[in-house]
């Protein structure tokens, strides 16, 4: 996929090269939408060259190579020619984003050349695929599961024993009153009264209230967790400190403990969901939106439209 001549041209045909290839294939782009995870919106601003509706940088690219993946033709191309298209370069270092998506099927109705294309073109896409900077994508997205999986279960024992601390703090109420009901209960045998029913020494009262006390953080702290339910773009910042940029996979879930302020920005708001010290918040965007989220000790401070990063 080069260009004839010219930017101008570049862009029209990079444009109108993916949209023929997923034509010619009869995949539809509400299934490109569907299997990637891309609003439709930023698919059809692809195929029309509007490249100042999305939300530009590592977005764009992970965009062109989820489509590239999802339709069967070279990724890597694909990434090249919209670089050479918008004169968009990559900064050394900086980590490409993978969308994972199932392999294309081709049409029943496939022409015999139309295969032989498609042939031609998917094996250059795994061999690029799998040698990509040195790193095998399957091992990255093992890595990144095994990553998810961890956080999962390190937030599952954290809250464990954080309810095992609470069970433990209301023995001590219930073994200190217990002498007293026995005491009570032996001074009305002598005195052949009954218990009187308003006795305040009685351990209902402060076992009641030790079970009912909600988990609190510790003073001067909040928690965000924040919960996957679709694979998202994700760059967390506690107190000013970077805490985490990648791809969050679904059912990840993160629990930052902070004193003055998260910051949260995400490529696909819509796939994350989000509770403020336990308490689970309303959805803050639509799927494939790019938002940025700030929290102080008193709550969601701001939700903002996120720009293009640089």
């Amino acid at each position: 996929m080069q260009p004839a001549s010219g930017r101008g041209v570049a862009v029209a045909s990079f444009g109108a090269r993916l949209k023929r290839e997923r034509e010619q294939r009869g995949i539809s782009l509400d299934d490109v939408a569907l299997s990637t995870k891309i609003g439709a919106r930023f698919l059809r601003a692809m195929e029309e060259e509007k490249f100042d509706q999305l939300p530009g940088g590592i977005f764009n690219r992970g965009f062109v190579r989820a489509y590239a993946r999802r339709v069967g033709i070279d990724e890597e191309q694909a990434v090249a020619d919209y670089l050479e298209a918008t004169g968009e370069t990559i900064p050394t270092g900086q980590p490409e984003p993978s969308i994972p998506v199932p392999p294309p099927v081709p049409p029943e109705n496939k022409t015999k050349d139309s295969k032989e294309s498609a042939h031609k073109e998917s094996k250059p896409n795994r061999d690029n695929h799998s040698t990509a900077e040195g790193i095998p994508w399957g091992v990255l997205a093992m890595v990144l599961l095994a990553v998810a999986l961890g956080l999962s279960v390190w937030s599952y024992f954290t809250r464990q024993v954080e309810t095992a601390k609470g069970g433990a703090a209301t023995a001590p109420a219930s073994q200190y009153a217990a002498p007293q009901n026995r005491a009570a209960s032996a001074q009305d045998s002598r005195t052949g009264q009954r218990p009187s029913s308003h006795n305040p020494g009685t351990a209902e009262q402060p076992y009641d209230s030790a079970v009912t006390q909600p988990d609190q953080p510790a003073p001067g702290t909040f928690n965000v967790e924040i919960t996957a339910r679709e694979d998202s773009w994700s760059s967390i910042a506690v107190d000013g400190k970077p805490v985490f940029e990648g791809t969050l996979i679904a059912p990840a879930e993160k629990l930052l403990p902070a004193q003055k302020l998260v910051v949260i920005r995400a490529g696909n708001i819509g796939g994350l969901e989000f509770a403020f010290n336990g308490k689970k918040l309303k959805p803050q965007g639509d799927y494939g939106e790019v938002k940025t989220l700030t929290f102080s000790a008193d709550g969601l401070q701001s939700v903002q439209a996120s720009p293009p990063p640089d």
